[in-house]
């Protein structure tokens, strides 16, 4: 099957990425003062299991190990961590 336009699998990997790293965020419920911490902490668990992931990828027959998939997944897990980082810290009115 084609991809609907070039890069559509780098957006898939942020938008799968953006989704774990949203995930970790939640399961490591960190109080309101280390909140920033754990949301750089799930952006960089995410980053390392995406590289391995791209790694094992390598053994698999079909599937490429990509160093741009890597930064995609980069790119979803921090997007996902700024945002609920801004969502958490919005001031209210």
């Amino acid at each position: 099957m084609k991809p609907p336009f070039p890069g559509f699998d780098k957006l898939v990997h942020a938008g799968i990425y953006a989704v774990l790293c949203g995930l970790l965020i939640r399961a490591l419920a960190a109080p309101r003062a280390m909140f920033a911490r754990m949301c750089i902490l799930a952006a960089l668990i995410s980053f390392l299991y995406g590289i391995s992931d791209e790694m094992h990828q390598a053994f698999v027959p079909g599937r490429s190990c990509e160093t741009g998939d890597a930064f995609a997944n980069l790119a979803g897990a921090v997007l996902a961590a700024t945002l609920l980082l801004l969502a958490r810290h919005r001031p209210l009115k």
